[in-house]
């Protein structure tokens, strides 16, 4: 995919790096949390004819895997990509699925961090980024979903950590999605099942069963981080997260 603006097409060629995925012995597929909905639903197999479809059950399903990225902070959803730069470069989009906030980029051939600018002061110190040459460490900053840094003057590889937003950039991928939860997946997808086949007692019912498991394990997962922190003094904000 390239980002198109009015002067060029920006490179987006990122490479994820190998990671141990996780196994689930249940829902090892998406076809498997598929199956699972259409137990609950009790209206036999979906397909794409079918009330609902199949691509619709599918569909609700990453948008259930979208949000539960978007609220929960575990380290599941961190992402390692790698990209080659070409010398010259000082410019590259993102990846599609960065969902914003904090990023780390690491040189991988000179083995140095870059580091971190905000863009108006990235802006001051280097007005021209085609007049730049020579860097040793190099400075970057985002602007939307672009990259922008002092450029190469090689064709090195960085690589980048970011939080992924759970969009479906890579077909049917929840294999970085811990097995609880994808069975919030289904509750959710569940709720949008039965609400477009107007029951909308069961369509609440499962939304009520996603909401209360995921405020649940919100809770589990701040007392976890706070005992990595050795039950230290917390903030009131702090404990009004683990409270919620």
């Amino acid at each position: 995919m390239g980002i198109t603006d009015s002067t060029t097409t920006l490179d987006t060629a990122w490479v994820e790096q190998s990671f141990v995925e996780i196994v689930a012995s249940t829902l090892s597929a998406e076809a498997d949390m598929v199956s699972a909905v259409e137990v609950k639903l009790q209206r036999g197999t979906l397909t794409t004819s079918t009330s609902p479809s199949n691509t619709s059950v599918k569909q609700w399903l990453i948008r259930a895997k979208s949000e539960i990225a978007s609220i929960k902070g575990f380290s599941f959803k961190r992402r390692f990509m790698t990209h080659t730069l070409t010398s010259g470069d000082y410019r590259i989009g993102l990846p599609e699925d960065y969902d914003g906030g904090q990023l780390r980029i690491r040189d991988i051939t000179n083995e140095h961090k870059w580091k971190s600018l905000p863009s108006h002061i990235f802006d001051a110190k280097y007005p021209d980024l085609s007049a730049v040459t020579g860097r040793q460490v190099h400075v970057y900053t985002i602007k939307n979903l672009e990259l922008w840094f002092t450029p190469t003057d090689s064709a090195d590889v960085i690589e980048i950590e970011y939080d992924r937003s759970g969009d479906d950039q890579i077909a049917n991928d929840y294999k970085w999605l811990p097995e609880r939860e994808r069975w919030r997946c289904i509750d959710y997808a569940l709720s949008e099942a039965f609400e477009s086949l107007e029951n909308f007692q069961n369509a609440q019912y499962y939304r009520s069963k996603y909401e209360l498991g995921l405020r649940g394990s919100i809770k589990v997962e701040a007392r976890r981080r706070w005992k990595g922190l050795g039950y230290s003094a917390i903030s009131i904000l702090q404990d009004s997260a683990m409270r919620k």
